[in-house]
Formats: C-alpha cells, structure tokens, sequence
C-alpha cells in the first residue's frame, strides 16, 4: 500500500482554469492569450481570431460539439503533446460539449420510449433518472481525463453561464454551465463580466472566484486578464519532475473492482439459499421464498446494494 505515496516535492504541471460568464464578456479571447493552444472550438467561436494576431497562439483546432470525439481529442492530445508543441489545451465551449451529451442520452430515452408504446414520445420523454446518471459518469471521466493531461499542459475550460434559481423561481446568483461537479477540478474559476465605463467604453473584467496559486484572492476582481498574470507560477515549476496520475484508469479499474465485488457477493447469495434448501424442513424453505418473493428480492444477480442487504438479513433470519 506504500507504493501509493511518495515524498511531497514541488511538481511540474499544468494550470487548470474554468472561464465562464455571459457571451461578449472576454472569455475567449482570455484562453487565447494562454501559449501553444490545442483548440477544441465548439462555438465557432474562435473563427474570426483565426490567423490574427489574437489567434496567433493556436496550434491545432478541432470543430466539434461531439462529446465521443471530445473524449478522443483529449486522448489523442497527450499522445502528441510534446510532438506537435502544445502547451494548452481549450475547450470553447464546455457547456456545448455537454449539451451535446444531454441531447444524445434523451434521443436514446425517446426511441426507448417509442419502443414501449408511450404516447407521443418525441413530446413526453424527460431523460431518465438513470440516464442523468449516465451522463454524470461520462462527464466525470472526461474531466479526469483533462486533470491528467495537466500533468503535460494547461486546461482552459470555457463555460457559459447559468441562472440559479429556487423553486419560485427566484434568481439567487450565478454559476457555470457545466457539471455540478466539475468546478472543484479547476485550480483558477473566473467569472467574465463587462461593466460601461464613463466614457462609454467597455471593460472587461475576470471575478476571481478562486486561485489555488494564491496569485489573486476570492473576490479580487482583474481588468483584461491574461495568461501572463499565472505564467510565473510555471516558471517557477518548469524545472521540477512532472507529477504522473492516472485517473481514468483508476476509475476503470474501481468499476472492474467493484463489478468482481458484486459477482461474489451475488454468487455467495445463491450458495446460500442453495445450502439453506438442503438444511430447512419444507416448510421453513417455503415461508423463506414466499418473504424473499413478497420483498422483490428474487432475481439477485440484478439487486442493488439495498436491495442484497435486504435479502442477507431474510437469509440471517432462517439461518437462525
């Protein structure tokens, strides 16, 4: 279990930065200030920075709103990272990616629903509690697969932004579009806003929400920000080893972990109620199938976590 841990030094990576707000704010052209971009442009929205001076930092692009593809560029990226020069990677934007996502799992839902004889299918379906579920896991192993490719390169998100609201639907604050999970990946969140100046000029302004490189405070709030305000926190690191993870495959091998657990644990169940067959008389064999049946509990290889535990304690009970 050692193995897991190693002595705390500093580590070369990359800044990871979420950049959300309203359109026209400066969010874009904040993460093109950012060197040597892999841009994965899914709001062309980058099309008139294109070879301009604005743009000059973009290395590669990507036009795709494709959440599959998405998944693939960011592999593909560490795969060619040092190769081709890229020492960030955008995503503009990351709410679109997600849409993306949503829109295929409720296509999904509706020609299910089709399928099962709902009426109006196309007009009735909601994604399903299960398919939210669905689309959190694929979220959340797509942003693992971003913290460890910034182990190689920055990680600028764009994100556009939401209302929160309650039940009335009164609006309390703000947040970005996105996971509701996902901003506690970011080591740098800024809110893009713009404020009339006297004269009748814009300014753009980045709200720091937070700064794991303490360079600005929660609440400072920055005027044109740019990647140079950050670029001395990678000068200072640029010498040390660069930190390796892999969470993505620890995921996967959690899922393979815990899928082998399950096996077990539901061949151990059908052992017992084979053993537990041989040792009752007949009629207490009876009276445990009927309270297994009269809970739902017979199709163990497909019961929850509940729903076993819930079978164990049946099976504790005439054990006894």
């Amino acid at each position: 279990m050692l193995d897991l841990f190693s002595k705390p030094k500093k580590r070369k990576a990359g800044l990871k930065v979420l950049a959300y707000g309203k359109e026209g704010t400066g969010k874009t052209l904040f993460a093109l200030t950012f060197p040597a971009i892999a841009l994965i442009d899914a709001e062309s929205g980058s099309t008139f920075y294109q070879g301009t001076e604005d743009g000059k930092n973009i290395v590669l692009v990507a036009n795709t709103q494709n959440f599959k593809e998405y998944s693939e560029a960011i592999e593909a990226i560490g795969e060619v990272a040092e190769e081709q020069g890229i020492l960030t990677f955008v995503t503009d934007s990351l709410t679109k990616i997600r849409q993306n996502l949503s829109d295929a799992v409720l296509t999904v839902d509706i020609k299910r629903n089709r399928r099962n004889g709902l009426d109006d299918a196309d007009l009735n379906s909601n994604i399903s509690q299960r398919s939210w579920g669905t689309i959190g896991n694929i979220s959340k192993r797509q942003q693992n697969q971003k913290i460890d490719l910034s182990n190689l390169v920055n990680i600028v998100d764009i994100a556009q932004e939401a209302n929160v609201t309650n039940k009335g639907g009164e609006v309390l604050g703000v947040k970005p579009d996105i996971d509701k999970a996902a901003p506690y990946d970011y080591d740098i969140k800024l809110r893009f806003i713009t404020k009339e100046k006297p004269d009748g000029t814009t300014q753009f302004l980045a709200i720091v929400e937070k700064d794991r490189t303490k360079t600005f405070k929660s609440g400072d709030v920055i005027e044109n920000p740019s990647y140079d305000l950050w670029a001395h926190v990678l000068d200072d690191r640029k010498d040390s080893d660069t930190i390796t993870t892999s969470y993505t495959d620890s995921i996967a091998n959690a899922e393979k972990s815990y899928e082998s657990d399950v096996e077990n644990d539901e061949k151990d169940l059908l052992e017992q109620i084979k053993d537990m067959k041989e040792a009752l008389s007949e009629e207490e064999y009876k009276a445990m199938s009927d309270e297994i049946k009269k809970a739902r509990l017979t199709k163990v290889t497909s019961l929850s976590v509940a729903q076993r535990e819930k079978l164990k304690v049946i099976l504790d009970k005439y054990r006894k």
